[in-house]
């Protein structure tokens, strides 16, 4: 498969037997705290996606903690870039982030 907004080519395991859905989990390093609401609120959006500013109003946290946090998620390939922006409160232009369609697949529908 492609994720729709990267591009990047993944294999699906087999997603229903329980034993591929372990391996999925296992393979994927694990996801706690933050990473893993902002994991779970972009899940929620998929395929769509947020800016940093909209993650932080809807789960409550500082930007500041945010960015870090989606960064980390880009290295674990699991965010990416949409492609599209939306304007912040200020009127800037922000990034939308989502999920990839590989972290999506292989991780949110195994759980």
């Amino acid at each position: 498969m492609k994720c729709p907004h990267c591009g990047e080519e993944f294999a699906l395991s087999q997603l229903h037997s329980e034993t591929s859905k372990a391996a999925g989990r296992r393979a994927i390093p694990n996801m706690t705290g933050q990473r893993k609401r902002i994991r779970n609120l972009l899940a929620e959006r998929y395929p769509g996606g947020l800016t940093d500013e909209e993650i932080a109003v809807r789960l409550d946290m500082s930007p500041n903690s945010v960015r870090p946090r989606r960064v980390e998620l880009m290295r674990m390939s699991a965010v990416c870039d949409s492609g599209l922006t939306r304007k912040t409160d200020s009127g800037s232009k922000a990034v939308v982030w989502c999920l990839t369609g590989r972290e999506y697949y292989t991780r949110v529908c195994t759980e």
